[in-house]
C-alpha cells in the first residue's frame, strides 16, 4: 500500500492482493508500450507465495488474501 502527500492531504491505494488495486497497479505501473485493457482477472494480482495446482483452491486462497488486505485496509 503506498501513501503519499499530495496538497497537505495524505493519499492512499488500495493494496495489489485487492483487484481495485491490482487494476489500478496495471493502470499507473504497466509497461506502457504493451498496454492493452482488460477486465479483472486473478492474473493481475500477485502470485501466491505457496504453489497450489487447484485451480479452484488457488482462487479461494487468493480471495481470503484478498479480503484480508482489504480489512487491514479499512
Amino acid at each position: 500500500m503506498k501513501a503519499y502527500l499530495e496538497e497537505n492531504r495524505i493519499i492512499r491505494t488500495f493494496p495489489r492482493e485487492t483487484m481495485i488495486g491490482a487494476l489500478s497497479y496495471y493502470l499507473t505501473e504497466g509497461i506502457s508500450k504493451h498496454f492493452q485493457p482488460m477486465n479483472a482477472n486473478f492474473g493481475l494480482s500477485p502470485s501466491l507465495t505457496e504453489k497450489i495446482r487447484d485451480k479452484k483452491i488457488k482462487k479461494e486462497r487468493m480471495v481470503e488474501r484478498s479480503l484480508k488486505a482489504l480489512s487491514d485496509f479499512i
